[in-house]
């Protein structure tokens, strides 16, 4: 009896550790780019159904504009599928559109940020996410100009360089996984699934919190791992310079990085 007591014992603390596993919501939309300086409404298919267009927090009903964006929507996905491919584009799920309406800049007038129409060149920006499990959340915008061509940039594989994501591999998994390299990177600025455009590859990053920051150069530790193969583990140190606020110089932010341990099979 006592026998069977542990091992339910550890099969519910098992279950319940996982059913508990932190979701991770990653990657950037670009709507700060495409989509801020426009005067746009947003739509989504459980969005309210309001009289009057106001500018809210809320999304409207998509089926007030569905003459207008399901075409555009269906043509744009069909683009997608065919440079993603089947497998990749079946784990994407539509959030929301945002349209721009040049003829109702008036409705934005106390809006933060404010509308700037020379900075506003996207007529449509879509929003999905991508769900390489039910615990991750990856974020994927796409912006359209006037004549519906795409004019944002790709954060995800073509299908040539897809490789599906480890099964199992989450918040969870990942965090047991960084304990084994024996690399110091606490306190832990941040636990991020993203996409490496270089590589063509997802990677998982953690990120070692720079606790007092100075002007110049700052070190911190930094481990990826592949989210197609666990196996593949790197530790680096890097080297982070920063403005007199803290801040990260964004075109030297990173000057130096250097692998000081590659984990693989010893995992």
């Amino acid at each position: 009896m006592k026998i069977i007591f542990i091992v339910l014992f550890f099969v519910l603390g098992s279950f319940f550790t996982r059913a508990q596993c932190k979701e991770t919501i990653s990657g950037d939309f670009q709507s700060k780019e495409y989509s801020s300086p426009c005067p746009v409404f947003n739509f989504s298919f459980d969005g309210i159904n309001a009289k009057g267009w106001v500018y809210a927090s809320k999304s409207l009903d998509i089926s007030l504009v569905a003459d207008e964006i399901l075409p555009v929507k269906e043509t744009l996905e069909q683009q997608l599928q065919a440079y993603v491919g089947d497998e990749f584009f079946s784990k994407m799920k539509f959030k929301s559109v945002d349209i721009s309406n040049y003829d109702s800049i008036q409705k934005f007038s106390g809006r933060y940020p404010p509308v700037d129409m020379y900075a506003c060149k996207t007529k449509y920006f879509f929003y999905y996410y991508y769900y390489p499990n039910p615990q991750i959340k990856y974020c994927i915008g796409i912006a359209l100009d006037d004549k519906k061509n795409i004019i944002s940039s790709f954060n995800f594989p073509q299908k040539e360089h897809y490789l599906p994501e480890e099964a199992g591999l989450d918040y969870c998994k990942v965090m047991e996984l960084v304990k084994k390299t024996g690399t110091k990177v606490e306190p832990i600025e941040s636990v991020s699934f993203d996409f490496d455009p270089e590589k063509q590859k997802f990677f998982w990053w953690i990120k070692q919190k720079i606790v007092n920051p100075k002007e110049g150069e700052n070190q911190r530790n930094e481990i990826s791992i592949e989210a197609a193969n666990s196996m593949q583990v790197v530790s680096y140190m890097k080297v982070i310079l920063l403005d007199a606020r803290g801040v990260p110089i964004s075109r030297t932010q990173e000057i130096k990085s250097t692998p000081i341990k590659r984990n693989r099979a010893a995992l």
